[in-house]
């Protein structure tokens, strides 16, 4: 199987100028870094990890303007679950067609 034909993985993804915002609406607001840069760190060693194993990784971004209303849409919490969710939900529809935000699919890591 090559590594363009896996499923890839949905990461969530959060803006600079939104983090702190989305973090602020969670309800397990206290297991997310305390501030973006925090998370940057962590979100890119977890995505350099994945594409070092050949797992594509599909980063999901999401919005404090939209989170809420999909999780209700969804019947999810703003949780680790909901956020969890989200990203997979992202990612399969990125990669069954539904979705055409092309750009969002990294197969490779880039040098950071």
């Amino acid at each position: 199987m090559s590594r363009t034909s896996l499923h890839p993985l949905g990461m969530i993804w959060y803006d600079e100028q939104d983090y702190l915002q989305l973090r602020g609406l969670m309800i397990d607001a206290e297991t997310l870094p305390p501030t973006y840069e925090v998370w940057l760190r962590q979100a890119l060693q977890a995505e350099r990890a994945a594409l070092g194993i050949g797992v594509p990784v599909v980063r999901a971004t999401v919005r404090s303007a939209n989170f809420l209303a999909w999780c209700s849409d969804h019947r999810a919490r703003p949780d680790r679950e909901g956020r969890s969710q989200f990203a997979f939900d992202y990612a399969h529809d990125l990669f069954t067609g539904r979705l055409r935000e092309v750009a969002a699919v990294r197969i490779t890591p880039e040098a950071h």
